[in-house]
């Protein structure tokens, strides 16, 4: 229960962190919009060129939205700490939160993908592939991690109502 609560209080402290962040995303992504001239900024360490076009804008707008989906993923797995901490481990909460948090995390590792090879397309009009291990592809990994752990927490409910049945 120790190492529960120390992963609890981990997520905790990053989902604060990220609510710091969360109401700048939400004022710049449409402020994107609104910008006329091209420019770059850094953010967790990628650098953005800003181009006039919209695509390039659309593009940064996606990528800032993957932030606003890990943010919710994060809310979700914090949901599912509080049931393992109240040793609730196969509620239907546990379950679907488990499913929200891997289909965030897959969606959001997608689109990463997306973005990033959309930028390079309209800046610099080259496509790069690194096959190194980046956020895009533990995004995608820890998703569907998060999905068979919502699945097999699900076939465990039901073997543990068909054991509280037997006599």
């Amino acid at each position: 229960m120790r190492k529960l609560k120390i992963l609890k209080s981990l997520i905790d402290f990053i989902f604060i962190v990220y609510s710091f962040m969360v109401p700048f995303l939400a004022i710049g992504i449409p402020l994107i919009f609104f910008v006329t001239e091209q420019g770059s900024f850094k953010i967790m360490g990628l650098d953005f060129n800003v181009g006039t076009s919209i695509i390039s804008k659309v593009f940064v707008a996606i990528f800032l939205l993957v932030y606003v989906l890990v943010y919710n993923a994060i809310y979700k797995f914090r949901v599912v700490l509080t049931e393992f901490v109240r040793t609730k481990m196969f509620s239907e909460k546990v379950i679907t939160n488990l499913k929200g948090t891997g289909n965030l995390l897959l969606i959001s590792g997608v689109l990463m993908i997306v973005a990033r090879i959309g930028l390079k397309l309209t800046t610099t009009s080259t496509i790069n592939f690194d096959f190194g291990i980046g956020a895009h592809y533990l995004s995608i990994c820890f998703g569907l991690f998060f999905l068979v752990l919502s699945e097999v927490f699900r076939v465990s409910k039901e073997l543990k109502q068909e054991n509280d049945l037997t006599i």
